[in-house]
C-alpha cells in the first residue's frame, strides 16, 4: 500500500492525549501525530481542494489505519460523553403464533455513570462497558465486519446486554462533530445484539400472569356461544351502550401479546394473560421494531451515502425504499427464538 492510498479522518497525538482531528494541530508533519493502526507518523493535511485527513509520512504499509481511527474515535466520544443513544427493547410474544410484540424498554439517550474501555468481562473482551449504577451494559463499534452469531451467544450466555453500533457504512472522511451526532442521535445502524431486561421479561410475564373467567354469550351473527373475557384490561371491543369493554378469548386473545396459551387449545375454559402490566409495558410501535435496513434515513445518513456513492462515481440518491413490517418482525422473531434454542422461555 503506497503513501497516498490510505487516508484516515483521525489519528493519535501524544500532546493532546487523544485523538484529533486534522484541523486541531498543525499543518504538515508538524501536527506530530501518528496512526492508531501502525504506529507511524503521519501528515496533516489541510488543503483548500480536499476535505483535511490524515495521511501516512512513510512508505510504510498499513492495513488498520482507517478502522483503528473511526472505531477508536467513537470510543473516546462516548467515554467522554457518557451518553448515547440505544434503542427500544423489544420482548418477544408469549403466544409463538403471535404478531405482536411488547416494548420492554423505550428508544431513548441514556446517560451512564462511566466507561470502561476494552475491559474483559468473563471470557468476552467488549469495545466498551458502560455502566449505569450496577447495571452494565456492553458495546460493540462495527467498522469492517459485524458482531459473529459465537461472540453473540456468548453475551446471552453471559446475560450482559450488548448494544451494537454500526458504522461500516460511514463516510470515511466523517469529522468528530458527525461522529458524534451518529452516536447521540436516533440511527437505523444501533441494534440491540442481546437486552437481558427484554428477555427476562418473558419470565415475569409468565410468574404474574393471573387466570381470568369466560362469560359464554350467543351471537346473533353466529351460531353457538362464544367466550367473552369481561373487563379486559386490554379491551379491543366495547359494548353498544360503551358501557363495558370485553375480548373474545378466540378471536382477540390468541392476537395479545400478554396472552399465554393454554395447555389444551380445542376446549376454552378460562384465559391466563399478563394484561395487567400492560400500562408499564406497552405494545410494540411499528418503529420500536423496525429492523436496520427498514428504518427511516437521518440527515446525516443521507449525507454520508451521498458520500458514499459521489466517491464511487455514482449519484447520490435520497429515496427512501421501505419494505413490509410485517415481514421484518418475522426476521427479528425468527432470529432471536433460534438464538435461544428450544429449552429457553
Amino acid at each position: 500500500m503506497t503513501r497516498s492510498s490510505l487516508l484516515i479522518p483521525f489519528a493519535w497525538s501524544d500532546a493532546h492525549g487523544r485523538m484529533v482531528e486534522p484541523l486541531e494541530v498543525d499543518k504538515g508533519e508538524r501536527c506530530g501525530c501518528v496512526c492508531p493502526g501502525c504506529r507511524q507518523p503521519v501528515t496533516a493535511r489541510q488543503g483548500s481542494r480536499n476535505r483535511a485527513h490524515f495521511a501516512h509520512s512513510t512508505e510504510a504499509p498499513c492495513t488498520r489505519g482507517l478502522e483503528t481511527s473511526i472505531h477508536r474515535a467513537a470510543k473516546q466520544i462516548i467515554e467522554t460523553e457518557r451518553r448515547l443513544w440505544v434503542p427500544a427493547a423489544i420482548a418477544l410474544p408469549l403466544y409463538p403464533e403471535n404478531m405482536q410484540a411488547v416494548r420492554a424498554a423505550a428508544a431513548q439517550v441514556v446517560a451512564v455513570d462511566r466507561v470502561e474501555v476494552e475491559t474483559l468481562w468473563g471470557s468476552i473482551r467488549p469495545d466498551m462497558i458502560a455502566w449505569r449504577g450496577n447495571r452494565p451494559l456492553a458495546i460493540e463499534v462495527e467498522v469492517t465486519h459485524p458482531v459473529s452469531e459465537q461472540k453473540s451467544d456468548t453475551y446471552r450466555h453471559e446475560r450482559l446486554s450488548m448494544l451494537a453500533i454500526n458504522l461500516r457504512k460511514i463516510a470515511r472522511s466523517i469529522s468528530f462533530a458527525s461522529l458524534r451526532d451518529r452516536l447521540l442521535s436516533p440511527s437505523r445502524w444501533t441494534r440491540w445484539v442481546h437486552n437481558d431486561f427484554a428477555d427476562s421479561l418473558t419470565i415475569k410475564f409468565r410468574r404474574e400472569a393471573v387466570t381470568r373467567s369466560l362469560t359464554w354469550r350467543t351471537s346473533h351473527k353466529r351460531a353457538g356461544k362464544i367466550p367473552h373475557v369481561d373487563s379486559c384490561p386490554c379491551p379491543p371491543r366495547a359494548s353498544k351502550s360503551h358501557s363495558s369493554t370485553f375480548a373474545n378469548a378466540k378471536l382477540d386473545c390468541p392476537s395479545c401479546p400478554y396472552y399465554l396459551p393454554a395447555a389444551n387449545a380445542k376446549k376454552i375454559y378460562a384465559v391466563r394473560c399478563a394484561g395487567h402490566l400492560a400500562m408499564r409495558f406497552p405494545q410494540a410501535t411499528h418503529e420500536d421494531w423496525l429492523c436496520p435496513e427498514d428504518a427511516p434515513h437521518t440527515a446525516l445518513e443521507l449525507e454520508n451515502e451521498a458520500c458514499l456513492s459521489a466517491s464511487a462515481g455514482k449519484p447520490g440518491s435520497t429515496s427512501i425504499k421501505s419494505s413490509s413490517c410485517r415481514k421484518s418482525f418475522h426476521r427479528v422473531c425468527g432470529s432471536l427464538r433460534n438464538a435461544r434454542g428450544p429449552g429457553d422461555p
